[in-house]
């Protein structure tokens, strides 16, 4: 669930932007999909248009205006700050319970974000992004209320050992409902 690239500057290019729609979005994507596109140039129509497969043909592009993406991009609005959160208490339990888990290092920051995504991807959390999509001004009917991944899966964990090896459980998976030790997380 990642695909990385590197750049010499560290920054999204424009090839960045090709690259990702060609190999990874328009290979996934579903028929009648929206593709919330930023006004940074290297994200604009022109490049989705060189790179659109001749099967992407029903996909809608909408622009989020200059200065507003803090305003009306779902995740900026409410998704990215439940997921800085889940990893925050995530990493603070791996240090209370004194794991050796190197977070300076590339392949476990990787190894987060994509056990995070996966965590996220759980159909139980699919109202929260429903609420994003609401709160953008995108929907116009609230969510029911739902269960943030933080509460799931960290605080309503009443067992505290795993229910595969029994060492101390850090966290409940979002999928299964199985209480989980950081090495069968």
């Amino acid at each position: 669930n990642i695909y990385t690239m590197a750049s010499k500057s560290g920054k999204l290019t424009s090839q960045h932007v090709k690259t990702w729609l060609k190999d990874v979005y328009f290979l996934n994507v579903v028929a009648k999909s929206v593709l919330l596109l930023d006004s940074w140039t290297g994200q604009c129509p022109n490049i989705i248009a060189e790179t659109r497969s001749e099967f992407a043909t029903d996909i809608v592009l909408l622009t989020i205006s200059a200065g507003t993406t803090e305003k009306v991009q779902p995740l900026d609005v409410y998704g990215f700050r439940m997921w800085k959160i889940f990893i925050k208490y995530f990493s603070d339990m791996v240090i209370l319970l004194d794991l050796v888990i190197d977070f300076h290092s590339r392949n476990n920051i990787l190894k987060l974000q994509s056990l995070t995504h996966n965590q996220f991807s759980s159909p139980r959390f699919r109202n929260l992004f429903k609420y994003a999509w609401f709160k953008s001004g995108y929907m116009q009917n609230k969510p029911t209320e739902f269960q943030t991944p933080v509460e799931f899966c960290f605080k309503s964990n009443t067992k505290i050992y795993c229910d595969i090896c029994g060492q101390t459980a850090i966290i409940i998976c979002s999928w299964y409902k199985k209480s989980l030790c950081v090495t069968h997380f």
